[in-house]
């Protein structure tokens, strides 16, 4: 990997983002390869699980904020040019910028993660966990089941969109307005809610990977 080498693009913020570091990786000075290390989500359940009470955050809570912001820093972007993928250059990038990033702790949330171990093979810990279903969406479920939805197929995109086309006008505005407060979370990543976001509504698995400085 000798060849290779990184640059730092140290407080370019992007307000999507909330980027604290970012860093590029060269190859005879062609750009290959981005990551983007930002800001946190302040309430994850994995985290607590692994930090115990140290990042508990609750609504109103601004002292617990300014410490996760201050001490936790994530993953949010590895993107690798795509002629060159498969030879190790994610876990490399990884690797190399982890501890230069300003922070006692970094987080991944990818659902990747789960079929690409890269961010395991540059030194993160995997912490596998079930979501719990909130309240919004036990009433989508509830929504879904009162009219016919074959949770077997809750997987298939092409099934999603069949099932949404039958529906009333006023039972899509519902199925997305569910849709969209569940694009919400975390680990939803959406740039638009439609329905096939059906299909991850139900998945009850999520990777969690995370780094401490020593």
């Amino acid at each position: 990997m000798s060849r290779f080498h990184y640059r730092s693009k140290r407080h370019e913020k992007s307000e999507g983002l909330h980027a604290r570091d970012c860093f590029k990786l060269l190859f005879s000075g062609e750009l290959i390869g981005v990551i983007v290390y930002s800001r946190s989500y302040l309430n994850l359940k994995p985290r607590n699980m692994v930090f115990g009470q140290r990042y508990v955050f609750t609504p109103g809570d601004l002292h617990r904020a300014n410490l996760i912001n201050e001490e936790i820093a994530r993953i949010s972007r590895v993107v690798i040019h795509p002629k060159i993928r498969g030879i190790g250059l994610g876990a490399y990038l990884v690797k190399e910028t982890l501890s230069k990033v300003d922070a006692k702790a970094v987080e991944a949330l990818a659902v990747m993660a789960r079929y690409n171990p890269f961010f395991e093979k540059a030194g993160m810990a995997r912490v596998d966990y079930n979501i719990d279903m909130r309240s919004k969406e036990k009433e989508a479920r509830s929504f879904l089941e009162s009219h016919g939805f074959d949770f077997d197929f809750a997987k298939s995109e092409v099934y999603c969109k069949t099932f949404f086309t039958k529906l009333s006008d006023e039972n899509k505005k519902k199925i997305l307005e569910h849709l969209t407060e569940f694009a919400r979370q975390p680990f939803i990543k959406a740039n638009r809610v439609t329905p096939t976001l059906l299909t991850k509504m139900f998945s009850s698995e999520a990777t969690y990977l995370y780094w401490i400085k020593s």
